[in-house]
């Protein structure tokens, strides 16, 4: 609400201040009911949903400097690969936050290259000081695990040189450093009951794709086809599976990957397909198994997390 009736609303302020307050109501009121519904009277529906995540009563929020989100520290950093870096950080906001999905993934906001300040950030003081191209931006990660008692979390960054804004920064940022983000939050995990699950990504997928291979029954089989640049970039993932390693080398991103994700096809009638990755690679393995293959919609989960050039 615009309490001077001299100054113009911003919108941008309003839709934002509306969106961060219903979603607090919308988590509150939903932890209250959950917790309702299932009172002393109902234990047995209670154990009925062995895979509902705990709510918080409220959604983590730090209103440091103008921030509404989560504020995290840096707590090591580690070299997966030769593209491949994983930051340890630590939210205590988080501590009792347990990951529903197995693609849950957060928005971390940074300051753009070329912009003098650091975390934590203004915004209102930004918007009055900063031109819209030195705003902060934010970038989309998947949450490798996170440790509910702790609230630490493993993030996996995929190193596109000096190219871009999170991979830098994931690069160079030292242990005890800030930053902010939004999250987490994710749509997808394995279905238990499928006899097959296949995934298939490049570096950008391979953290949902270890956190599906772990969250599977060991009567569920795995393939996974992972895409990365050149041999030597593999990466360590779950033993459940088996494991084709696509190298690019000079191709176009993702393309290698679909020409041998299209030849395979397994021999279960039950299969579960997890596709994530360059945006074209993703549209042409949806249209093969849906339009071509004709498998039902519940079969397929296709989505880009990146386009190439």
């Amino acid at each position: 609400m615009n309490n001077n009736p001299g100054q113009t609303p911003d919108i941008d302020d309003f839709l934002r201040g509306f969106s961060e307050g219903y979603q607090q109501g919308f988590a509150q009121g939903f932890s209250q009911g959950f917790s309702a519904g299932f009172s002393a009277e109902q234990p047995r529906n209670q154990a009925q949903l062995p895979h509902m995540p705990s709510v918080p009563a409220s959604l983590p929020v730090s209103s440091a400097m103008g921030f509404k989100g989560v504020e995290a520290t840096v707590v090591s950093k580690e070299v997966l690969s030769p593209s491949m870096v994983r930051l340890r950080v630590s939210a205590p906001s988080l501590r009792g936050t347990r990951l529903a999905h197995t693609d849950s993934r957060i928005k971390i906001v940074l300051a753009p290259p070329g912009a003098q300040y650091t975390w934590p950030f203004d915004r209102s003081e930004l918007k009055r000081t900063q031109p819209k191209h030195l705003m902060p931006v934010s970038r989309t990660y998947t949450v490798r695990s996170l440790d509910a008692e702790t609230g630490e979390m493993d993030i996996d960054f995929f190193i596109h040189g000096t190219a871009g804004v999170a991979g830098p920064w994931a690069s160079n940022v030292e242990p005890g450093e800030k930053f902010g983000f939004y999250g987490p939050k994710g749509k997808w995990r394995p279905d238990p009951y499928v006899q097959r699950c296949v995934f298939v990504g490049d570096e950008s997928a391979a953290p949902a794709i270890a956190a599906g291979l772990e969250a599977l029954p060991e009567k569920v089989a795995a393939t996974v086809f992972l895409e990365v640049e050149r041999p030597g970039h593999e990466l360590s993932l779950p033993p459940n599976a088996q494991v084709h390693w696509v190298y690019r080398e000079d191709r176009r991103p993702g393309m290698a990957l679909a020409d041998a994700a299209v030849r395979y096809t397994p021999s279960e009638s039950s299969c579960q397909w997890f596709v994530r990755g360059e945006s074209r690679m993703a549209r042409l393995l949806r249209e093969e198994l849906l339009k071509v293959r004709r498998l039902d919609k519940k079969q397929v989960s296709c989505a880009g997390y990146w386009k190439s050039k």
